[in-house]
């Protein structure tokens, strides 16, 4: 696993919780939105408006995937291989 900096406290974090901070970060920066590295982020919020239907399911599935398999990103530590849907209905 890869160490670096918690954005939040500023201290040296490691394991999951380094890899999930870089996780949030690749996913909730807008692909072409970071001047110096236009191709890091992911295009997750081109479907924002979207309605949820099995189609928004499949692109969340491909824009995840797109964000997590992307080198610019640094995450070539995770490897997806399973994805599973639950319903929002269900949560509530």
């Amino acid at each position: 696993m890869k160490t670096g900096t918690d954005a939040l406290t500023g201290k040296t974090v490691t394991g999951i919780p380094y890899l999930k901070q870089r996780i949030q970060d690749a996913l909730n920066t807008p692909l072409g939105s970071l001047v110096g590295h236009r191709e890091y982020g992911s295009r997750l919020y081109e479907i924002i408006d979207r309605n949820v239907d099995p189609g928004f399911y499949m692109l969340v599935y491909i824009r995840l995937a797109e964000a997590l398999s992307n080198p610019v990103n640094g995450l070539d530590d995770v490897e997806l291989k399973e994805m599973q849907l639950t319903d929002v209905e269900r949560l509530c």
